[in-house]
């Protein structure tokens, strides 16, 4: 739901090279945290339907799942931001130096 707002929004920001930023940063973070939900609730199936006969109930499942949902994307998505901003540069200076 919050990834339709931003989408929403973002065209109402876009004008401006900041506001384009901004909403692509959110974007790219609100899919991130989508895939790590998938993917919880992926192994969330699996404790419930593979594992029928494990009778040890975890506790806290979903507050343990939100930290990892919400926190564990924000590490890859400034990873991969600053590898891309790194990638940037490096072809706008070769792409100078070719000029």
């Amino acid at each position: 739901m919050v990834l339709l707002v931003v989408l929403y929004v973002a065209e109402e920001v876009a004008h401006s090279r900041l506001g384009c930023r901004v909403a692509n940063v959110c974007r790219y973070y609100l899919v991130l945290v989508s895939l790590f939900w998938n993917g919880i609730e992926a192994h969330n199936m699996y404790r419930m339907l593979i594992k029928v006969f494990d009778t040890g109930q975890q506790s806290h499942f979903v507050l343990k799942a939100a930290v990892v949902a919400w926190g564990l994307s924000f590490p890859v998505y400034y990873i991969q931001g600053a590898v891309a901003q790194r990638v940037e540069r490096w072809t706008n200076g070769l792409a100078i130096n070719r000029s």
